[in-house]
C-alpha cells in the first residue's frame, strides 16, 4: 500500500515537471521573439540617432515636442486659410490653390488702406449674406412649386376637357382655363338642376305608383282578399320597403320564404287585383299558361274553385294546361259544357297517323 501510495505520488510529480519543461520551452521561444523586437528597436534608434544626428532620448523627445507645435500651428493655419478660400485636396494641391488666390488679390493690396479691419462686421455681413441666399433658395422653392401647381393645373384641365389641347404655362393661359372652367361649372349646375327637377319628376311618379300598389295590399285590401279566400290560412298581404309579406295571425313571413304552390296561390291573388284596378272593376278575360304548375291537388281545386267564381262573375279566362289533373277536375264542366274544351296540336300537326307519345299536348279550357 505504501508503495502504491509512493507510485501514485511519483506519477503526480513526473507529469508535473513535464508541463514545467513544457512552459520553460513556450518561455524560452517568446524570450527570444522578445530578444530579437529589442535588438529590431535598438536597430532603429540608432537609425534615428544617425539620421537626425541626435545624442540621447531626451534631445529626440525635444525634437518630437517642436514637430507636435509645428503641426499644430499648420493646423491652425490651415482652417483660417480655408475660412476664407475653400480649397481641395491634399495639403501641398491646398496650398498651391491658396497662391494661386493670394495672387490673384494681388493688385488690391494697396487698395482702401484707410478701412480697418473688423472681424465682427464681417460676421455680420456673412451672416447677412447667409440669410439672403436663404431667402433665395425659398424664393426659388416657392418658384418651383408655383410651377408644379400650373403643370399640376394643366394635367387636371386636361382631364376634363379631353377632346382639346390644353396648354397651361403663363397668366394669360390660367385666365384662360379659369373662363372655360367657369362656363364648364355653370354647364354641370345646369345638368344637375335638371336632373333633381328629374328626379323630384320620377320620385312623384314613383311615390303615385308605390301609393297605387298600396291600394292593393293590407288589411280588407283586393290582394289579402283574394289570398285569404284561396288559402283559408293567410289573413293579410303586406308591401313594405318594396318587399311583400304575408301575414298569418301575428306573425309575418316573407313571400320569397313561402313554398311554390303557395307562392301561385299568392301570384294569381295579386293578378286578379291588379286586373280590377287596370279595368276599373269592368269585367275583362285573362289568359293562363299552367299557372299552377306547383300546386297539390287541394290547392289545385281552391284555384279553380277561385277561377269558376269569376267565370260567374262576368270574367273569361283561357287556361292552357299539360296536366291531366285540371282536366279530371273540371270532367262535369266540360261533361255539361259550362267550360268549352279544346286539345291544342303545338306542332301544328294534321297527320293523324302521327305518334303523339312525344308530343306536349295542352288543352284549352275557357
Amino acid at each position: 500500500e505504501k508503495y502504491n501510495e509512493l507510485n501514485s505520488e511519483k506519477i503526480e510529480i513526473e507529469t508535473k515537471i513535464n508541463s514545467l519543461k513544457e512552459d520553460l520551452k513556450e518561455y524560452k521561444s517568446e524570450t527570444d521573439i522578445i530578444k530579437s523586437k529589442i535588438k529590431a528597436f535598438e536597430n532603429i534608434i540608432k537609425g534615428i540617432k544617425m539620421q537626425k544626428d541626435l545624442e540621447n532620448i531626451e534631445e529626440y523627445q525635444k525634437k518630437l515636442k517642436e514637430k507636435s507645435t509645428h503641426e499644430e500651428n499648420i493646423k491652425v493655419q490651415k482652417g483660417i486659410l480655408q475660412s476664407f478660400i475653400t480649397a481641395q485636396g491634399d495639403l501641398y494641391s491646398k496650398i498651391k490653390q491658396w497662391k494661386a488666390e493670394i495672387n490673384k488679390l494681388e493688385s488690391f493690396k494697396y487698395a482702401a488702406l484707410e478701412i480697418e479691419y473688423d472681424e465682427d462686421k464681417l460676421i455680420e455681413l456673412k451672416n447677412e449674406l447667409k440669410n439672403i441666399e436663404q431667402e433665395l433658395e425659398e424664393k426659388i422653392d416657392l418658384f418651383d412649386n408655383v410651377k408644379k401647381s400650373i403643370k399640376d393645373i394643366e394635367r387636371r384641365a386636361s382631364k376634363i376637357f379631353t377632346n382639346e389641347n390644353i396648354i397651361c404655362e403663363t397668366v394669360e393661359d390660367m385666365e384662360n382655363i379659369l373662363s372655360r372652367l367657369k362656363n364648364f361649372i355653370e354647364r354641370v349646375d345646369r345638368t344637375k338642376n335638371n336632373a333633381h327637377i328629374l328626379i323630384n319628376i320620377l320620385t312623384n311618379i314613383d311615390n303615385k305608383e308605390k301609393k297605387r300598389i298600396t291600394e292593393l295590399f293590407g288589411a280588407k285590401k283586393p290582394v289579402s282578399k283574394y289570398f285569404n279566400m284561396i288559402t283559408k290560412k293567410y289573413d293579410e298581404v303586406i308591401f313594405q320597403q318594396e318587399r311583400i309579406y304575408v301575414k298569418e295571425k301575428d306573425k309575418l313571413l316573407d313571400a320569397n320564404k313561402l313554398s311554390g304552390g303557395t307562392y301561385d296561390q299568392l301570384y294569381l291573388a295579386i293578378r286578379l287585383s291588379l286586373a280590377q284596378i287596370l279595368l276599373k272593376n269592368e269585367k275583362g278575360f285573362f289568359i293562363m299558361d299552367d299557372p299552377f304548375i306547383k300546386s297539390d291537388t287541394p290547392r289545385l281545386q281552391d284555384q279553380i274553385t277561385l277561377l269558376k267564381e269569376l267565370t260567374n262573375n262576368g270574367w273569361q279566362i283561357l287556361y292552357f294546361t299539360a296536366k291531366e289533373e285540371i282536366k279530371e277536375l273540371l270532367k262535369n264542366d266540360i261533361k255539361e259544357k259550362r267550360i268549352a274544351f279544346f286539345n291544342v296540336n303545338p306542332l301544328g300537326n294534321k297527320d293523324k297517323k302521327m305518334s303523339t307519345k312525344n308530343i306536349y299536348e295542352k288543352h284549352l279550357l275557357f
